[in-house]
Order: structure tokens, then sequence, then C-alpha cells
């Protein structure tokens, strides 16, 4: 398994014990790289998903592994700037 693995298990380990309810809630990727961890957030249910970088093939990356997946909002912006994106 590999640390990239290990981290995934902890964070559903960690979301499923807390959440029983997945509606209303965030997940935000500040920095998408190739996607694989936006596609990881992807499958946790989140209400809505932000995946932000300052690289065009980052964001290119990232929407090539997600495919139709309609829950995620890629945005081409450094993770600085992210309060601009997330409303309430």
């Amino acid at each position: 398994m590999s640390l990239t693995d290990d981290a995934h298990a902890l964070i559903r380990k960690h979301l499923n014990k807390r959440f029983s309810d997945m509606s209303n809630t965030l997940a935000v990727d500040a920095t998408c790289g190739n996607g694989h961890d936006t596609a990881f957030l992807a499958e946790l249910n989140f209400t809505k998903i932000i995946g932000i970088d300052v690289q065009d093939i980052a964001i290119q990356a990232t929407r090539k592994r997600l495919g139709d997946t309609t829950t995620v909002e890629l945005v081409q912006d450094s993770h600085a700037n992210l309060s601009k994106y997330i409303k309430g």
C-alpha cells in the first residue's frame, strides 16, 4: 500500500466516523496536480468539491481524470484566493 493509499484510508475512516450524512458538505483540493486526490474526494459523496491549481495543465489533467463528475468545480487560480470561490 502506498503512502497516498494510507492517507486516503485514514481520511475515509475519519469521515465515516464524523458524518453519517454527507449532505451540505464541501471538500477542497487546494493543489489538483494530476487529479488523484480530487478524484478520491469525488468518490466520497461530498455535496460539492472545489479543485484549485495555478497551472492550466493540472486543471486539464484533473478534468480528464474526473470525466463527467458534476460535483467538482475546477478553478485555475492560487489556493491563496480560495475564499473567492467558497460561498456561505
